[in-house]
């Protein structure tokens, strides 16, 4: 059933995309909180790494490199690479994932399952 939901080299209709969207939801909270769990026992992931801009919490930092994995492997397995559309709302979706909300740019990355491949 996940696999059905998760599958990121088929097209799916609005209602497959929400539902895209709660799968990948479920899976980003497990792996950020194991993620965080594991790293904070051994002593890497502080509650701050500092960067550029000043802190950023590591579950933004974690959710960020699942919004650009899951995206880019939608972009890839459908050959969007020369949809230059698709390559700037993937872009799009990893910058307000960083800045804003890592849900925000999953809801991003799930529009991208609506388009169709080449």
């Amino acid at each position: 059933m996940l696999q059905k939901i998760t599958d990121t080299t088929k097209t799916h209709d609005l209602m497959g995309s929400i539902w895209f969207f709660v799968g990948m939801s479920v899976i980003l909270l497990g792996i950020t909180t194991l993620m965080g769990n594991v790293l904070g026992t051994i002593g890497v992931g502080s509650e701050v790494i500092g960067g550029l801009f000043g802190g950023v919490g590591l579950t933004t930092i974690i959710g960020t490199l699942f919004v650009l994995v899951s995206g880019g492997s939608i972009v890839h397995h459908k050959k969007l690479g020369g949809d230059l559309i698709s390559v700037v709302v993937l872009l799009t979706a990893v910058y307000l994932s960083f800045t804003t909300s890592v849900f925000l740019g999953l809801l991003l990355v799930s529009y991208l399952t609506m388009v169709k491949s080449k």
